[in-house]
């Protein structure tokens, strides 16, 4: 009997989190220059629709204000099984943060600096949001840098190959 997981949307990475969503393009369009950990305020039914159904959080952002962090843009499809009471997918969610981590966020933003979900997983059963503090990339930076990376592969390709 083969066991199957019922959890389709979730990656188990190699420390034992469930990976939930992993934001790729962020960190092409962005230059991320620290991480933070947050918590996320999530009715119950969002977090099964979470575990069971995924998030997007391709067009998210990490918005300031003087209430705390939130977290705008984010989409997290409404649970299957839950009541019919009104329910907004893509609603402001709060962020759960330390005092100190608030007011780096903060001086980021003064900063110009953006905000960005890089991935949503599951530790010690809660679910979290990892922030990147970055600066946009501009077309060109994206274009050198792919470039590098491709003459990497070739060199690195041409190194490894045995001799024949």
């Amino acid at each position: 009997m083969v066991k199957r997981s019922r959890k389709p949307h979730a990656k188990r990475s190699t420390t034992g989190r469930k990976t939930y969503f992993l934001n790729r393009r962020a960190r092409h369009d962005y230059q991320i220059v620290a991480q933070l950990e947050a918590g996320l305020v999530l009715s119950g039914m969002e977090v099964k629709a979470v575990k069971t159904q995924g998030i997007n959080l391709d067009q998210a952002l990490v918005q300031m204000s003087p209430e705390g962090a939130f977290l705008a843009g984010a989409n997290i499809p409404r649970y299957r099984f839950a009541t019919d009471r009104p329910y907004d997918p893509q609603a402001k969610r709060q962020l759960l943060l330390h005092r100190r981590e608030l007011k780096l966020l903060q001086e980021a933003r003064q900063k110009k600096l953006a905000l960005v979900p890089l991935s949503c997983y599951q530790k010690r059963g809660w679910l979290k949001i990892k922030i990147g503090i970055g600066r946009r990339r501009t077309k060109f930076a994206k274009k050198q840098r792919l470039i590098e990376r491709e003459i990497k592969r070739r060199l690195a390709g041409t190194v490894k190959q045995p001799p024949r």
